[in-house]
């Protein structure tokens, strides 16, 4: 499963500096932009949370972290490879 980037940015601005600061494409299948945090809606884990400097203020921002959270919850953790008792 691909890990996405949900992105949380004051406005597309924000977002696409945040993303050429990064050197990640706007276009990158692994980003979403968090323009509310109805964006995460239908979205399967892991998920990683980045908040822009512009953006940490913002009134959704408990919010999304909860929907982040609840996402990454519903993760199941990955196998463990099998114990070698050779």
């Amino acid at each position: 499963m691909t890990e996405k980037i949900a992105v949380a940015a004051l406005n597309a601005q924000d977002f696409a500096a945040w993303c050429q600061e990064n050197g990640i494409s706007q276009r990158d299948k692994r980003l979403i932009f968090l323009g509310s945090p109805n964006k995460l809606r239908g979205h399967s884990g892991p998920v990683t949370l980045h908040v822009t400097r512009r953006a940490i203020g913002r009134r959704d921002m408990a919010e999304i972290r909860a929907h982040v959270d609840f996402i990454n919850a519903t993760v199941e953790p990955p196998a463990a490879p099998p114990e070698n008792t050779g």
